[in-house]
């Protein structure tokens, strides 16, 4: 892999030394988008999953003692409230990683493009 990469930088640079300079200047920008983006989907990737494991463990509680919950009403109520909560921010954060994807999608098409 790096006898190549020498070989083809050589070869860029002696076929079109200034497409070798533009790519001497894309591919750091390129990396640290790349970088950074990657960071930003991971912390979102695992807050998605943590507040999902949350909800997925208030529907086995409830699922598991749905006699005593359905003896008391608020009870019942209360634990629908929760789980429902639980999934509304593992929808607003999946919002999140949405446009944190169509963003660096965006960018890397941009920067492709120059």
């Amino acid at each position: 892999l790096g006898s190549q990469l020498i070989f083809s930088s050589i070869m860029m640079v002696f076929i079109s030394w200034r497409l070798a300079l533009g790519l001497v200047v894309v591919i750091p920008m390129l990396a640290g988008v790349v970088r950074w983006y990657s960071g930003i989907f991971r912390r979102l990737s695992k807050q998605y999953q943590e507040v999902l494991a949350e909800a997925g463990e208030i529907s086995v509680d409830v699922l598991g003692n749905i006699r005593t919950v359905r003896c008391f009403s608020a009870g019942q109520r209360k634990a629908l409230e929760r789980y429902a909560g639980k999934v509304t921010d593992g929808y607003n954060i999946g919002i999140k990683r949405a446009w944190a994807y169509g963003g660096f999608a965006g960018v890397l098409g941009l920067l492709a493009g120059l």
